[in-house]
């Protein structure tokens, strides 16, 4: 569970790093440079969140039951089904149409929304 969430945590702090540094979205990047390294890099994601998914799960069941604790664990879950749910729209699905990833899109839409309502 540990390693896992460093991993993830990794990954997020480089493609963070990458997006400051060339302002671009780096899915975006990799499935226009090479789109079978792109899949392929899908496929290896999804497998390191189904483990993470799973693990979690495993350490809420066996969780020793105090409030605290078990609270902490489905907030946890909450949050990575919330992540698994927005990576399905923008990025599985998507890649497996063979289309580009639409965190772009996304993100330009809700920066979009929030600049127009702090104007009015």
């Amino acid at each position: 569970l540990l390693a896992c969430s460093f991993y993830l945590c990794c990954i997020s702090f480089l493609a963070f790093g990458f997006m400051l540094y060339t302002g671009k979205d780096p899915l975006y990047v990799l499935a226009d440079h090479d789109a079978s390294v792109y899949l392929l890099q899908q496929a290896g994601f999804v497998v390191v969140l189904l483990l993470y998914a799973i693990l979690l799960t495993l350490a809420t069941c066996v969780s020793n039951g105090s409030g605290k604790e078990l609270s902490c664990r489905f907030v946890q879950l909450t949050l990575h089904g919330v992540f698994c749910l927005f990576y399905y729209q923008l990025v599985w699905t998507p890649a497996m149409l063979d289309e580009m990833p639409q965190i772009e899109n996304f993100m330009s839409q809700i920066f979009k929304s929030s600049a127009e309502s702090q104007v009015t």
